[in-house]
């Protein structure tokens, strides 16, 4: 799949990005970067004014969810049922989380509480989610 970045005002494309596989998510910006994820489970973070990639992750499981941002961390849900938390600024695992069931959704942070939710309907919020979860 590929990310473009197009001029609003001009219809142009400025850059675009070839991840090698399917994008199914939307991205997520933060300050000058730009995170996404492709089908085959890896997670990049790219330069929104070029396009260059700043890092790349691997969760090495197919990811259909989008990312989530809070603070200097990225929250991402694969289908082997792991909640992967990233640091911002190299991409490096800070902690997973095995849910135990498939993570299709994408995780959202609300008032210091991340949630994710089950392929069965449950909703789990952690709190303090910059800290490895204690279940």
């Amino acid at each position: 799949g590929v990310l473009f970045a197009v001029d609003l005002e001009t219809g142009q494309s400025v850059w675009n990005f070839e991840s090698g596989s399917r994008l199914f998510a939307s991205a997520a910006l933060k300050d000058q970067q730009i995170i996404f994820a492709a089908t085959d489970g890896r997670v990049f973070a790219l330069n929104k004014e070029s396009g260059e990639p700043f890092w790349q992750f691997d969760a090495q499981a197919t990811v259909f969810s989008s990312p989530a941002i809070a603070g200097d961390q990225v929250y991402i849900g694969a289908m082997d049922g792991y909640l992967y938390a990233l640091d911002i600024n190299n991409g490096e695992q800070k902690w997973r989380l095995d849910s135990g069931w498939a993570i299709f959704a994408s995780p959202f942070v609300d008032n210091g509480i991340l949630y994710i939710s089950s392929d069965d309907g449950d909703l789990l919020g952690l709190i303090e989610p910059s800290s490895p979860p204690l279940l």
